[in-house]
This record gives C-alpha cells, structure tokens and sequence, in this order.
C-alpha cells in the first residue's frame, strides 16, 4: 500500500510540474492564411513588425504577446493589465490591423 501511495504521490507531482505537457517543434514560419496557398511568413518578419508597432505603442505589443504567443485570451489578459475585456479586444483588433498593414508590405496576399 505504502508503494501506492508513493507512485501516486510521484504521479501527481510530476503533472504539476508539466508531465503531461506536449512536445510542441517550434517552426521558424507562421502560418497566416490557409486558405491562401498556405502562405508563410518567417518569424523573423513578425518580430521586425512587432518592433516597429512598439515604437507606437508598447502596450499593444505587450497585448499581441500575451494573446498569441502566451495563448492567454482576452479576459485574463485583462485580469492582468487591469483593463476591461472589451478595452483588450479592441486593442487586439487595433493591433491586427496595424500587423497586418504593416506585413502586407512583404506579402501583398494580407492587403486584400
């Protein structure tokens, strides 16, 4: 019984420390339209671009990173920033324009 418990014990402490986390390869490409040709573009293009937005506002990149490459969703990146959920949505949706204007440049496919 003693080993049981144990195991168990062990189980559950390595599903707290990210046991059941996926192996996830990191790609050097994004997907931005499927429907489009798969069309790509190099991570390297995204970050000139978020850059570029930071320059304008540092708060809508801090926004773009928490949501896409943090996966958090609006509502907690409000609990976080203290904002409203609606205030981060519309910050989201600003912050998609400003993107997509901006790498539409490398990729006339986005300006459409």
């Amino acid at each position: 019984m003693r080993q049981v418990l144990i195991d168990h014990a062990r189980a559950a402490a390595a599903l707290k420390r990210g046991g059941n986390a996926q192996r996830v390869d990191w790609d050097a490409t994004i997907i931005v339209d499927p429907a489009d040709g798969q069309s790509r573009l190099l991570m390297l293009e995204v970050d000139r671009a978020l850059e570029a937005l930071s320059d304008e506002s540092s708060a809508l990149v801090r926004i773009v990173e928490m949501h896409y490459f943090g996966g958090m969703t609006a509502e907690e990146i409000a609990l976080v920033t203290e904002r409203s959920a609606h205030a981060i949505r519309h910050d989201l949706r600003l912050a998609r324009a400003w993107l997509r204007r901006e790498l539409s440049q490398q990729l006339p496919c986005l300006g459409e």
